[in-house]
């Protein structure tokens, strides 16, 4: 009978715990190829991005308005932004609401 070492048997559970995420993710119906889930185009699953990566001046609206326009370009079906980039909008809340929605 041949031993295994504690390194052989971790790289083994991690094979196995991939392979179990692997399965999960297919049975959500999302592929590494489309990179988007079936059910977010049905009204499922959606995916959505923080904005916090994104190089934002707080103090400008527009760049906050073309980072959506590019999220929105990737593909990405919503967004989580710190209350900073729309701070200065407060006053004008109704157009910036349809600027955004835009």
């Amino acid at each position: 009978m041949k031993t295994k070492t504690r390194r052989e048997i971790l790289q083994a559970l991690g094979a196995v715990g991939a392979g179990g995420i692997l399965s999960q993710l297919r049975s959500y119906g999302l592929t590494a190829r489309e990179g988007r889930s079936t059910e977010a185009a049905s009204g499922g699953i959606r995916f959505g991005v923080q904005l916090n990566a994104f190089p934002i001046d707080p103090k400008n609206f527009q760049s906050f308005l073309d980072t959506l326009a590019q999220v929105k370009q990737i593909g990405y079906q919503g967004f989580e932004s710190s209350f900073r980039n729309v701070s200065g909008q407060f006053a004008a809340a109704e157009p910036a609401r349809g600027s955004i929605e835009q």
